[in-house]
């Protein structure tokens, strides 16, 4: 006959709970925790960032023209001034388009595609104009 004291064994394990639904699961492997997406702007944000960021060295004097200015960072001076001329949109717009993250149908709105939405008289018409190019990108 065996005694009781040498069926006994001991043993040390971390139990893990996941919860899907109305069921638990027990697991001995602790839950991988998915990685976050990496966000990466559209390159249109990254532009309209660097244009603030001229508009900002414009202002403090730190060149003394728009023509220094494109010259120190390799532009020409038409180039400067498109770029420059996203400042011009809505601010509404502008925010919208800083957020925006990088997918094949939103990387279809371009600098170049809202050159004629800067033109627009005022805001309000820039925004309608800008509701009408987000719909036809499907963004």
């Amino acid at each position: 006959m065996i005694e009781s004291e040498q069926l006994i064994k001991t043993m040390t394990a971390y139990i893990f709970r996941a919860r899907r639904g109305r069921e638990t699961i027990l697991s001995a492997e602790p839950p991988v925790k998915p990685e976050p997406p990496t966000l990466k702007p559209i390159p249109l944000a990254v532009l309209l960032g660097q244009a603030h960021h001229l508009q900002k060295e414009l202002d403090h004097g730190g060149c003394g023209n728009r023509a220094d200015l494109a010259r120190r960072h390799g532009l020409t001076r038409a180039r400067l001034t498109q770029i420059l001329n996203l400042l011009l949109l809505a601010p509404q717009i502008q925010e919208e388009i800083l957020f925006m993250e990088s997918t094949s149908k939103r990387d279809a709105i371009s600098e170049r595609r809202l050159r004629d939405i800067i033109q627009a008289e005022d805001w309000n018409q820039q925004l309608r104009q800008w509701e009408l190019l987000k719909s036809s990108c499907g963004t």
